[in-house]
């Protein structure tokens, strides 16, 4: 009776043993079926994604877009809007990795030009990270006037002696402030030329400057 119950335990432990390794021999792996894209790794059925990109599979990507200007910047990215704040300030656009992306951006101040960018980029591919400067070129120089003198500036003219002559109505207080005014057309010569009028008439004098051409370049013109 012994010999037969001890037989019977371990047939039944066989039999459970044999059971468990059937069991987890057809066990389905998580991650069986599942891609992830872009250097992302599956974890239990789930993808681990780089930085920059997300989604179930890795499958969308970032650009990401810094403004070096001195303004804010209005951008759109295939329809979709954004503003990005000045001086470094950034702003991160999703697609998915490897489509195309049409940039149209634009910035100014107060007065003077219009500031444009129009261009085509991709989201990346591969797990790498894609940041596109928005820098304002050497063509043009943002200016700062600060206006010590007996009263406010009515009219700025821009390049004053040469062809390109920009002339606009603006209004400067006269109590030492730092004011940003706008971008404004650096000349062939090298250099640029601000004049102002004054409140009551006459012509103050002319500002003459040269402008380095580089990207973002900055003036300021402390009258008198």
């Amino acid at each position: 009776m012994k010999r037969t119950k001890s037989l019977l335990v371990f047939s039944l432990a066989t039999f459970f043993a044999f059971t468990a390794i059937l069991y987890t021999s057809c066990k389905k792996d998580p991650c069986s079926g599942v891609t992830c894209y872009n250097g992302g790794v599956c974890d239990n059925g789930n993808c681990n994604c780089p930085s920059g990109y997300t989604g179930n599979n890795c499958e969308l990507s970032t650009i990401t877009f810094q403004n070096n200007s001195f303004t804010t910047v209005t951008i759109n990215v295939n329809g979709t809007s954004a503003t990005i704040p000045p001086n470094g300030g950034t702003t991160n656009f999703v697609g998915t990795s490897g489509s195309s992306a049409s940039v149209t951006a634009y910035t100014n101040g107060s007065y003077g030009e219009v500031i444009n960018w129009s261009f085509a980029d991709n989201f990346p591919t591969g797990g790498s990270l894609v940041t596109d400067p928005l820098n304002v070129s050497s063509s043009y120089f943002w200016l700062e006037i600060t206006n010590n003198d007996f009263s406010y500036i009515t009219t700025l003219y821009s390049n004053f002696q040469f062809s390109n002559v920009l002339v606009e109505n603006v209004s400067i207080p006269n109590d030492g402030t730092n004011y940003g005014i706008g971008y404004y057309t650096v000349n062939s010569t090298g250099n640029s030329q601000i004049s102002v009028d004054f409140y009551g008439g006459g012509l103050y004098t002319s500002s003459v400057f040269g402008v380095p051409y580089a990207s973002n370049a900055y003036v300021h013109v402390i009258v008198p």
